[in-house]
């Protein structure tokens, strides 16, 4: 009985030195994360991604993409931590890591600002609505505010005016426009940063939902030049 008390002893012992161990590998690779996450920030230029902005709904203006009074801005275009999911990940410290997200929400940010609302808004003349790109769009209320948003980038929304939606039984944020009417027809905007870190390359998704009928155009822009430039254009009808 002692021997066996003694080797499970041991073994309790050993598990916890090698989590300790683990845990502290862990410590050190995010740290390593957070500090390239930094310097990461520090490389943006935020006139990049006006000059992007300008071109998109530019672009958008010119081809009348806008078929219906009320559009909706993805302002958070991805909500998936990261894709490390093998076999044993939970022992790896990659699986813990939120680098990827952090990026793409941070040019998220910088792309969706105050100034870019304001910009859509006096261009189009319709009604605009933030909202979050997770399995379709969802529209922003006062409740879940603070289930997407923590650090204080889209504090602005919380200052635009509200709609009550019936089917939704909740108030929405949204920036009206006294030219659009809200109706359940709406066009959404989605911005893609994915390809943008290593390649310059920007996706941008335009789905226009009236009635039964889907309108999606794709578009990608690259960074070329010291100018964004329209690459590529797709359709689905």
């Amino acid at each position: 009985m002692k021997s066996k008390a003694a080797f499970i002893l041991l073994f309790a012992i050993s598990i916890f030195y090698t989590q300790e161990k683990q845990d502290r590998k862990c410590k050190d690779f995010l740290q390593k994360e957070k500090l390239e996450f930094e310097k990461f920030k520090s490389t943006q230029s935020k006139s990049k991604y006006t000059a992007l902005r300008n071109k998109i709904f530019s672009d958008v203006k010119k081809n009348k993409e806008v078929l219906t009074d009320n559009i909706h801005l993805c302002v958070v275009s991805n909500t998936f931590v990261n894709d490390y999911y093998p076999s044993g990940s939970e022992n790896d410290c990659r699986y813990s890591s939120t680098l990827y997200l952090d990026k793409i929400s941070y040019l998220d940010s910088l792309f969706w600002t105050r100034e870019t609302f304001t910009y859509v808004e006096k261009n189009f003349r319709k009604n605009i609505f933030p909202v979050i790109n997770h399995n379709g769009s969802v529209l922003i209320t006062k409740e879940n505010f603070h289930v997407f948003f923590s650090d204080g980038d889209y504090s602005f929304i919380k200052n635009f005016s509200t709609a009550y939606f019936p089917e939704k039984k909740e108030n929405v944020f949204y920036l009206p426009n006294r030219n659009a009417k809200l109706t359940s027809g709406f066009t959404s905007i989605l911005v893609i940063f994915k390809d943008y870190e290593f390649i310059n390359k920007v996706e941008v998704t335009i789905n226009n939902i009236k009635g039964l009928k889907p309108n999606v155009r794709k578009k990608t822009y690259k960074y070329i030049g010291n100018q964004w430039k329209l690459i590529e254009t797709t359709k689905q009808n």
